[in-house]
């Protein structure tokens, strides 16, 4: 389980196109990789992955990760797509054609709306799609 702080950290995602996905997260209290959980009971995690920060920024996302608060004492949260989601996203011939790559990040929504912090981010290319073969 990656353990990530609360001031934003660049995390790499490889997505299997077809496959449903899921990945583990800690949310940190000193904002360390290697710091005590924060606790985020009650708080709402966002996450969406886009073709550059920008693409879309008035319109739908390429997916939205569906983020689940599984720990919130803990910590703990998790980003998951489902193999539907993942067959949806378009992926070049290989994980090095820019088709294949994205943007990603994931923001902790306090009681305020408004009040929203960065927890993990990815810049163009640090999602990586990598095409089914088998159908």
């Amino acid at each position: 389980m990656a353990r990530y702080g609360k001031r934003g950290q660049r995390v790499q995602l490889l997505i299997k196109q077809g496959s449903a996905y899921l990945q583990r997260f800690v949310v940190t209290a000193n904002g360390k990789a290697d710091g005590a959980p924060r606790d985020i009971t009650g708080k709402t995690i966002r996450a969406q992955i886009r073709k550059t920060p920008l693409t879309g920024a008035n319109g739908a996302p390429t997916v939205t990760l569906t983020c689940t608060v599984t720990n919130g004492p803990a910590g703990e949260w998790a980003a998951s797509l489902t193999a539907t989601e993942t067959g949806a996203i378009p992926a070049g011939e290989t994980i090095l054609d820019a088709d294949s790559q994205y943007a990603w990040d994931a923001e902790l929504v306090n009681s305020d709306p408004d009040d929203i912090e960065p927890l993990a981010y990815g810049l163009p290319g640090d999602v990586v799609v990598q095409a089914q073969v088998t159908r």
